[in-house]
């Protein structure tokens, strides 16, 4: 599985790139613009195991979660593979 780290000033800088809109009102702090994400991109599938949200336990093609605590989870990104 590859891998990238970002942090959380570097995916604000990508989401504003992407001309996502991005509520001026609560602005990230120190703590959060420092906080590293892993990305993740397998094509076989990484698989996700999610006790609070059952419906996103499956293989994905990519995931993020935070860097310093992988076991509180990780976020799925786009559509399950197929079986």
């Amino acid at each position: 599985m590859q891998h990238i780290t970002l942090t959380g000033q570097q995916i604000l800088e990508m989401a504003l790139f992407a001309g996502i809109m991005v509520d001026d009102k609560y602005p990230l702090n120190n703590a959060e613009k420092e906080t590293e994400f892993k990305l993740a991109c397998n094509m076989k599938g990484i698989e996700i195991k999610s006790e609070d949200e059952p419906e996103n336990t499956g293989k994905y093609t990519h995931a993020i979660w935070v860097a310093e605590d992988p076991k509180e989870g990780a976020l799925p990104l786009g559509d399950k593979l197929s079986a």
